[in-house]
């Protein structure tokens, strides 16, 4: 009979800590925020695309934009670019990307509900970072 009860003890004993790192994984999986919002604009030669990130925390909200041009050989690059846009809500919820004629440099037209439409001017050459 303690043989028994040691085993289910046992089994006890394991199913408990599968379920602690279960919902230690859980929770470190949802603490990791998704981005809000995600647009994609590609340039009027197609050789170009920007995608607009935004994710939003309780108190602020950070906008990244990423440019993917092509390569020479193999995948296409992509290059991080940094975006000075303050805000506490969401802002990206409406946006639209008018490419300058060389397509190197965009303006982002975008709404708040605060302030209403506003502009933000991306020059990739000074904005953008490559590896």
């Amino acid at each position: 009979m303690n043989a028994r009860w040691a085993i289910g003890a046992i089994f006890a004993g394991i199913a408990v800590v599968f379920a602690i790192f279960a919902a230690i994984g859980w929770a470190i999986w949802t603490a990791i925020p998704e981005p809000a919002t995600r647009h994609a604009s590609s340039s009027p030669s197609t050789e170009r695309t920007l995608h607009l990130f935004e994710v939003c925390f309780e108190e602020s909200c950070v906008h990244q934009a990423i440019l993917e041009l092509p390569s020479v050989e193999g995948p296409r690059v992509q290059i991080r670019c940094g975006l000075d846009i303050a805000a506490e809500r969401p802002v990206f919820e409406e946006v639209d990307v008018e490419w300058a004629d060389d397509e190197n440099a965009v303006d982002i037209h975008y709404a708040t509900a605060d302030s209403g439409e506003m502009t933000y001017s991306l020059d990739f050459t000074r904005d953008c970072v490559g590896d």
